[in-house]
């Protein structure tokens, strides 16, 4: 009796350590894995029960490229292409935010006159040539019902 007790102990004992291995090793680093330049891919226009409204490719923006965005360390830098009216040439136009990821969450915050704006978009995957971002902080009103944008990039 003593035996098979012994051996049910050790067993329990070996399988307990096995089974309360740390999961952490799993979990996402989009602090770091989120670094660096994305270009955007499509974007997709969802309903309050997120079922999709319409759906656009990115535009290349009078054939000056499509718009991108770069994670620094802590900075967020959006880029849109665009050809100027009277030249016909191709500029970029910057905005710059500092952001803070938490969880899946990134939060970026701006300032518009003296106003401070924060944004809350949600990552709904990263890995390491896709990102697929979800915001409903939308500025705009639409009469489709859109009431989420998500965004899918590539890596650059």
């Amino acid at each position: 009796m003593k035996k098979i007790f012994l051996f049910v102990a050790v067993a329990a004992l070996g399988l307990g350590t096995v089974a309360c291995s740390s999961d952490d090793n799993s979990s996402p680093n989009y602090q770091n894995d989120i670094l660096g330049e994305w270009k955007e891919v499509k974007t997709t226009y969802l309903d309050k029960d997120k079922k999709v409204v319409d759906e656009e490719t990115a535009s290349t923006n009078d054939g000056c490229g499509v718009d991108e965005i770069e994670f620094k360390s802590n900075t967020l830098l959006f880029k849109f292409p665009f050809k100027t009216f009277d030249t016909k040439e191709c500029k970029v136009d910057m905005d710059e935010d500092t952001y803070t990821i938490s969880g899946k969450t990134i939060t970026s915050v701006y300032f518009d006159e003296d106003e401070r704006i924060e944004n809350k978009i949600e990552i709904i995957e990263l890995t390491k040539t896709k990102l697929v971002l979800e915001s409903s902080d939308i500025e705009e009103e639409f009469e489709d019902g859109t009431v989420y944008i998500r965004t899918e990039y590539s890596k650059k």
